[in-house]
């Protein structure tokens, strides 16, 4: 893996893109222009992820990013093998005890108080992708962590497959927050949020909230129906 700015050789995606970010400076934000490095290819990506997933799957061989022995310390190491883990496929199909939606819900709860602290949307598009980014960079980190120390002689096993799937499978609850529109579809539709309106009068603007609007979805509460019954 080259790097476009120094022309430096990296063994993969990750290490090239902890390069860019290191030692060239290169940060999420809308001024962030990556361009592919690879012999004969001329992609260009605006984040970081997208470079990634690029690379994965165009200039990678295998069927994932290997682990290199430096970043493991020898105490991390777990001696086990395939044969000693029961990873039957009833455990791997398991649903997991917190699902997707909590997930994504429990993220768009962080952007909705960020938002209405007063943080502009050019910072919470900055700060959901750096988020996104930095999720794919822990489950990346998980499943070759598992990969490596648990199938490290027997990687083309049925059951190397099935684990490296599910990391897979795994959903990013950044990725459909990762936009201004898809923010305000998501909490439109979740809370059915009011948004101020602006109103222009002779030369002055004004902000306001639709009282009606308001009062409706204040109403439509069944905890705040229960009371005023009360």
């Amino acid at each position: 893996m080259k790097c476009f700015l120094c022309r430096s050789d990296h063994g993969r995606p990750n290490s090239l893109i902890k390069h860019l970010k290191v030692i060239h400076g290169l940060c999420t934000g809308r001024t962030l222009h990556l361009k592919c490095g690879q012999e004969g290819c001329s992609r260009s990506f605006g984040s970081f992820s997208g470079f990634r997933k690029h690379l994965n799957k165009c200039h990678v061989s295998g069927s994932f990013d290997s682990v290199e022995e430096g970043d493991f310390s020898p105490h991390q190491s777990v001696e086990c093998s395939a044969t000693e883990v029961n990873l039957s496929s009833e455990h791997l199909e398991a649903e997991s005890t917190v699902s997707s939606t909590h997930l994504v819900n429990s993220c768009a709860s962080v952007i909705s108080d960020l938002k209405a602290a007063g943080v502009g949307q050019s910072v919470l598009n900055s700060v959901v992708i750096s988020m996104e980014e930095t999720v794919q960079d822990i489950q990346q980190h998980a499943k070759e962590t598992v990969i490596k120390h648990v199938f490290s002689d027997d990687r083309e096993t049925e059951t190397c497959k099935k684990v490296e799937a599910c990391f897979e499978e795994l959903e990013n609850p950044f990725t459909i927050l990762n936009s201004e529109y898809k923010r305000s579809k998501f909490l439109s539709g979740k809370w059915e949020t009011v948004e101020p309106v602006e109103c222009v009068i002779i030369q002055d603007k004004f902000m306001y909230f639709p009282i009606l609007s308001t009062l409706e979805l204040i109403f439509r509460s069944q905890y705040i129906a229960e009371m005023l019954k009360s």
